[in-house]
């Protein structure tokens, strides 16, 4: 498999693979992945946890055209995991069935997906977390749309703070994105560790029941969407 400098690939992922698969990919994660699924209280988190993270790997290893279960991850200081002394960039996320993982090369990337829940008391998320204006739009937003502004913006500034690779240090009010409908967007941004100060969000199609966006280094890129399915399991 072959990506372009500068490019971004996005893989959607279905998390309900049948048993056969789970036993196929469970072989590819390393000792410490293995023992970190073994301490989930919940079959469901197990098999979720096991298919995304061996997925992954399987991923990177086409990529890197090397054998997915030698693939040795670093963590940044701020908890992002990372390929050492490698151009290859890669962000993952996961929620209910559904994961999304991001594969650039040369591009820092993140990534966010949610499930929607019509129950959730977001407009006291937004308050408590958004910037001011951000609370503020999400109230103008028209009553059937304001739930669906609050999870653009959560998975857009997720997705950019996973991008940015700093964590916790940057607060969620700290800045601010648009909750509308737009495609994509190009947010300012002062980093200690980022030379770049421009960062794109683009909001990803996940299917109704959920939200995904998409944060990367820069403004225009090149991004591909792709579905992963069982046949690609070749291992």
């Amino acid at each position: 498999m072959y990506i372009l400098d500068g490019e971004i690939h996005v893989w959607k992922v279905p998390l309900d693979a049948p048993i056969e698969e789970y036993e196929r990919v469970s072989c590819l994660l390393s000792f410490s992945e293995r023992r970190r699924s073994e301490k989930f209280r919940f079959e469901k988190d197990r098999k979720q946890y096991v298919l995304s993270h061996g997925i992954l790997r399987k991923l990177l290893g086409e990529y890197l055209h090397c054998d997915p279960s030698l693939i040795a991850f670093s963590v940044t200081r701020f908890g992002k995991p990372y390929l050492s002394k490698c151009v290859l960039k890669f962000n993952m996320s996961h929620s209910s069935n559904v994961a999304l993982m991001a594969i650039a090369m040369g591009v820092d990337v993140g990534i966010d997906v949610e499930e929607t829940h019509a129950d959730i008391e977001y407009l006291d998320l937004a308050e408590r977390f958004f910037s001011q204006s951000e609370y503020r739009a999400i109230l103008a937003s028209p009553a059937e749309d304001r739930i669906l502004s609050f999870y653009r913006c959560w998975t857009g500034k997720e997705a950019l703070v996973k991008a940015i690779g700093e964590g916790l240090s940057i607060p969620f009010d700290s800045f601010s994105i648009s909750v509308g409908r737009e495609a994509s967007q190009v947010i300012k941004m002062n980093s200690e560790q980022k030379a770049s100060t421009h960062w794109t969000v683009r909001q990803i199609d996940v299917g109704r029941r959920y939200r995904g966006s998409l944060a990367y280094e820069g403004e225009e890129r090149k991004v591909t969407c792709l579905d992963w399915n069982c046949s690609n399991l070749k291992l």
